[in-house]
């Protein structure tokens, strides 16, 4: 059984999408994709395992696309933030503009020549409202005499309504720099942390450290089953090693018995030997002793047969003496 960790990188919206078979799309805020496949699932304990570090490996990724996604996020609001402060700007520089001109317009309305008292007195109170905003702007101890005596008698119509449209003008120029810094802010954010992106690959370090993860496990799942492996083996070989003792016991009791087996079996044969041995001896010690007897009664025979041819020549002997004695 494998598990497959698939990827996919494509542009796409920030979606998760169940697939078939127990697969999952993570999508990117950019638009990226990745793709996970259960290929199997088990109860057995390794395939649980298996699926324990591939749930890991996914959360890796999912994590990093995570992060990846938060920071587009961050990266389409600062530009939204920016579109939206451009366009204030732009609206501001137009009210600026249409002051201005209702400025030159008012100025020719009430004929309020360039070099007159009032358009003097008006620069002043332009100047007082530009000290307000730009420590480097101070009015003249004579300026501001002339600003206390304005300021004590009031400001003509002509002043007041310029001064309306030069203070709303001042404001909204303070308002566009602002947002013009916050643009320039904006713009340095998203490029160092696009360059700061280019530096790094969060998603391919994720990738890889995922693949870690599953190795890992791979790794230690083939130590293991190795292990039972070889526990096995073991155990067999010493079932094998106790069978072959016990049958190396039979073996030796066997040999032993036929040791002694043949043991008898050359006592019986040296035995069975004797036995002839000494038939032998005993039938030649006999035929000796027949032939020694037939001896003896041969010589006791022939002794017999000396004895009465002895007896015969002295009957003969005397028979002739007594035939003699008669003739005589």
């Amino acid at each position: 059984m494998t598990i497959n960790l698939n990827v996919n990188t494509n542009i796409n919206t920030n979606t998760n999408v169940q697939q078939p078979g127990g697969g999952v799309t993570i999508g990117a805020g950019n638009g990226k994709t990745k793709s996970f496949s259960l290929a199997h699932k088990a109860k057995d304990p390794i395939a649980e395992r298996k699926e324990q570090a591939f749930e890991k490996a996914r959360k890796i990724v999912s994590d990093a696309f995570a992060g990846e996604q938060k920071i587009d996020a961050e990266l389409q609001e600062l530009r939204d933030l920016s579109t939206r402060l451009t366009q204030e700007n732009k609206e501001k520089l137009d009210q600026i503009s249409q002051n201005n001109t209702e400025m030159a317009e008012l100025k020719q309305t009430y004929g309020v020549a360039e070099d007159s008292e009032q358009q003097k007195d008006l620069e002043i109170l332009m100047k007082k409202n530009d000290s307000l905003y730009d420590p480097s702007v101070r009015l003249t101890d004579e300026e501001e005499t002339r600003y206390r005596e304005i300021m004590a008698q009031g400001p003509t119509e002509y002043q007041s309504r310029m001064m309306e449209r030069y203070e709303e003008n001042n404001r909204l120029h303070r308002e566009a720099e602002e947002n013009l810094m916050a643009i320039q802010a904006n713009g340095s954010a998203i490029r160092f942390i696009n360059g700061e992106r280019l530096k790094t690959n969060p998603i391919g370090d994720a990738e890889k450290a995922a693949e870690k993860v599953l190795e890992a496990e791979s790794e230690a799942l083939k130590g293991e089953l190795v292990g039972d492996a070889l526990d096995h083996v073991q155990e067999e070989f010493s079932e094998k090693v106790k069978e072959a003792e016990k049958q190396a016991e039979q073996k030796a009791e066997v040999e032993e018995r036929i040791e002694k087996v043949q043991e008898n079996v050359e006592e019986q044969k040296k035995q069975a030997e004797q036995v002839r041995q000494e038939t032998r001896d005993a039938q030649s010690s006999a035929e000796t002793a027949i032939s020694e007897d037939i001896s003896l009664m041969q010589e006791q025979i022939q002794a017999e047969i000396d004895k009465v041819l002895e007896e015969l020549k002295l009957l003969a002997e005397d028979l002739k003496g007594n035939a003699v004695d008669k003739l005589l």
